[in-house]
């Protein structure tokens, strides 16, 4: 499972985003403002054997991420709209703002 997934996939960027929480519950988080390093924690523990591996795992990709797209989102065909969205996501989920922000 893939915290990303719901943002790849299963909506149309930047409509109805807001609206839906995650596609699965994500430990015991059901709703993307619950989403924080103790949520994943818990699921991690549900999943797999070395939890904190799997912790520290998604926070270097998520910091990776963070530090990659100041490079590269001029170049995204993507349109301003769905970049505000993601801004938005990123600032509500508690897991990617702790990562600082997008949009700077």
């Amino acid at each position: 499972m893939s915290i990303g997934a719901d943002q790849v996939a299963t909506v149309v960027w930047p409509f109805g985003m807001k609206d839906r929480g995650p596609s699965l519950p994500i430990g015991p988080a059901v709703s993307w403002e619950q989403v924080d390093r103790d949520a994943i924690s818990s699921f991690a523990r549900e999943v797999g054997p070395d939890a904190g591996a799997t912790v520290d795992r998604l926070e270097s990709t998520l910091a990776t991420l963070r530090d990659r797209w100041s490079v590269v989102r001029e170049q995204l065909p993507m349109l301003g709209e769905h970049q505000e969205a993601l801004f938005e996501h990123w600032r509500r989920v508690p897991l990617l703002r702790r990562m600082g922000a997008l949009d700077t």
